[in-house]
């Protein structure tokens, strides 16, 4: 025969049997191992299985994220959408399917109108157990531009901030009265704020003090207004503001890591932060309001 088993010879022995390491002495250990992967193999397939089943098993809860860049991540750079939905698997027991509707570039009239008109937004809400909002930024930050121009209007130059301002407060309210009719006893609502990328950006060094100033006092007034009203309605609001700029806004997000390289949107850091933000408020469903 070819092969592996070497020639025989005339007593009916394997030649090289008599020098200790044979060919023959080699076969059980081959044969051992052998069967520890056929063992080992079907462990795993086992396992699989019983995962999978244990996966089949878990209930599915559908996320919904609204938003403007933040949510929806660019740059190829995780948003936050993606770090909160696996806590809420590792920490509610359950599989996460998320639907990130958030739009680079969109102010807060846009959310408030696709929440009103737009179908797909509307039947994503309803069917959803959670949904969180990022938007308004927008709102406060395209108004800037005009003001270094100098053509933001009024005598002090600041008209653009304040009816950006205003129309914020106006759909801010009309998007939680929205979401709080689309949503049922059992959805999770959470809102958040707006961190500052200006101060200490290299990328705002064109900026002048005065103009940071204006820009942060709106900034400001606009978060605290998008807390309030939405602690009102009992829906939490996660400060992001804070945890970026710290308590008194001074502090510098981009020196402390928690801006990406466009010196804009979050970095996974800031993503990390944002998520574990809205982790901390656990998943306690949302009350709804009592019948009139």
């Amino acid at each position: 025969m070819l092969g592996r088993e070497g020639p025989v010879s005339e007593a009916g022995t394997i030649e090289g049997a008599a020098h200790g390491h044979s060919r023959n002495g080699r076969q059980r250990p081959l044969k051992s191992a052998l069967e520890a992967r056929k063992a080992l193999l079907l462990s795993a397939l086992v396992l699989a299985v019983l995962l999978g089943a244990c996966q089949e098993s878990r209930p599915t809860w559908d996320y919904v994220a609204l938003g403007d860049s933040v949510p929806a991540g660019s740059g190829g750079v995780e948003s936050y959408v993606s770090g909160y939905a696996r806590f809420i698997e590792a920490d509610a027991g359950v599989s996460v399917r998320v639907h990130n509707l958030a739009r680079d570039g969109i102010a807060s009239g846009d959310l408030s109108r696709a929440l009103r008109k737009n179908e797909r937004f509307r039947k994503a809400v309803e069917k959803a157990e959670i949904v969180t909002v990022t938007i308004g930024f927008n709102d406060i930050g395209i108004p800037l531009d005009e003001f270094v121009g100098e053509s933001c209007g009024g005598r002090d130059n600041e008209k653009c901030f304040r009816d950006g301002l205003r129309k914020l407060k106006r759909n801010w309210l009309l998007i939680l009265s929205e979401l709080r009719r689309l949503t049922t006893g059992g959805s999770i609502l959470i809102m958040t704020n707006d961190y500052s990328e200006l101060p200490g950006n290299p990328s705002a060094s064109n900026l002048d003090p005065h103009a940071l100033q204006v820009f942060a006092s709106y900034l400001e007034e606009a978060n605290s207004h998008r807390c309030t009203v939405a602690r009102k309605m009992d829906i939490p609001c996660a400060d992001v503001y804070r945890a970026f700029n710290g308590s008194d806004g001074g502090q510098f997000p981009f020196k402390k890591g928690l801006l990406a390289n466009d010196g804009i949107r979050p970095s996974a850091k800031g993503n990390r932060v944002i998520a574990s933000l809205l982790r901390d408020f656990g998943y306690e469903a949302l009350s709804q309001p009592e019948p009139n």
